[in-house]
Order: C-alpha cells, then structure tokens, then sequence
C-alpha cells in the first residue's frame, strides 16, 4: 500500500497543519490565562452560586426600598402605592434565598404601610416607621 501525495499540495497542507497548530497553542496560552489557580469544587461553586444571588437579591430588595421613600417624600397618590405594593409582593415572591426571608418580610411590610398611606388609611409617621424598620433589617 502506497499513499501518494501530490508535491504541488503539500506545502498548502503544511500551511494549514502550522495555522491550526499555531491557533491551538494561542487558545491554550488564552485558557491558560484566564482559568483560575484551581477549579472549584462542587461545593465551593453552589456556595458561589447561593452568594451571588444573597447578593442580587438583597440589591433588589435595597432599590425597592429606595422606591418607597421616594413616594414618602411626595404626596399621597393611591395608584403609586398601589402599583408599587404589588411590584414588591411580586419581587417578594421570586425571590428564593432562604437567609433574606427576614429582610423580605420587612420590605414587603414598609411597601403595605406605604400603600395605605398613599390611600389615607393610616398616618405618614406609621409607613415612615415601617420603611425605617425594613431599612434597619436590610442593613443588618
């Protein structure tokens, strides 16, 4: 059995074998680079996970708050409360960090006291009081 190559393709096929090989040892040196010192275990990576959600989760529930005191500052407009009430029950409900139930329930009390505020069933002072409460709980 003899393979025969034709001497016109060979330098054509050289070629291309030296860019693909020099193309995989760039890739390699690139993974090299950016890979960190040591991979995670499976472990270290749903700890990673779960810390990066605690994380969004607690900046979500930060900017809702930050919401509520920005209708505090106006004047009562039922409609706002009402439609910011229910953004935080929403944001409440999909959110699934166990260790922020706390700061959730708070969050979601200050957005209830601002609502009935904004529809004149209880006073400023009481829903300024439940934001501060959330405020302390989410500074914990």
């Amino acid at each position: 059995m003899e393979i025969e190559l034709e001497v016109k393709r060979m330098p054509m096929l050289i070629g291309a074998f030296l860019i693909v090989l020099a193309v995989m040892v760039g890739l390699g040196a690139l993974g090299k680079s950016l890979a960190p010192d040591r991979l995670l275990t499976w472990t270290e990576w749903q700890i990673l996970k779960e810390e990066r959600a605690y994380d969004r989760e607690l900046a979500a529930l930060r900017r809702q708050t930050e919401a509520l005191a920005e209708i505090l500052d106006g004047n009562p407009d039922a409609v706002r409360g009402q439609w910011l009430y229910e953004e935080t029950l929403r944001l409440v409900n999909e959110q699934r960090v166990e260790a922020l139930e706390p700061e959730r329930q708070a969050v979601l009390q200050a957005a209830k006291a601002v609502r009935d505020w904004s529809l004149g069933q209880i006073p400023k002072e009481q829903a300024i009081h439940a934001l501060e409460q959330a405020v302390r709980e989410l500074e914990k």
